[in-house]
């Protein structure tokens, strides 16, 4: 199990931790839908594909997954990783909890703390590539950084 937390009190940067070891650094970008996340000394980058395009985890320049938001007003991404293909969706309409599938089995959650915080367990099956892992953490993510923009405006 990873788990997940904001720097500091007011940011969007996070860090992922298993147990109490780090495992990586996610940097957000102030104004785009970008980051930087460094794992063990490799940084690599997410970003969206334009206005409606893609999301994508590259890693020295190379796309290795993307995540396509199939509907404009649903919490749920079609991800793709070599050949397997992976479904990121909201548990509920009104949670901020998400859930990761396979086509044939659920493969774990992604889910805050308690009500409050911005601090989430990331309970995801051990078969899950790390790639998938932080593309998926970085979209919910992003949802809850997009739910708490329209919330103060």
């Amino acid at each position: 199990m990873l788990y997940i937390k904001p720097r500091s009190w007011l940011s969007w940067d996070f860090t992922v931790f298993r147990g109490d070891r780090l495992l990586a650094e996610i940097d957000q970008h102030w104004f785009r839908e970008e980051a930087e996340v460094t794992v063990g000394g490799t940084t690599c980058a997410l970003y969206r594909e334009g206005m409606l395009g893609a999301f994508v985890l590259s890693i020295d320049g190379q796309p290795v997954a993307r995540a396509l938001k199939p509907h404009l007003f649903h919490r749920r991404f079609e991800i793709t990783f070599e050949d397997q293909a992976y479904t990121l969706e909201a548990v509920s309409a009104f949670s901020r909890a998400f859930r990761l599938r396979s086509s044939t089995e659920d493969l774990g959650t992604i889910a805050p703390e308690n009500a409050l915080t911005r601090r989430a367990l990331v309970d995801l099956d051990d078969r899950v590539p790390a790639e998938v892992q932080l593309l998926s953490i970085w979209l919910v993510i992003l949802m809850w950084r997009r739910a708490s923009a329209a919330a103060t405006s």
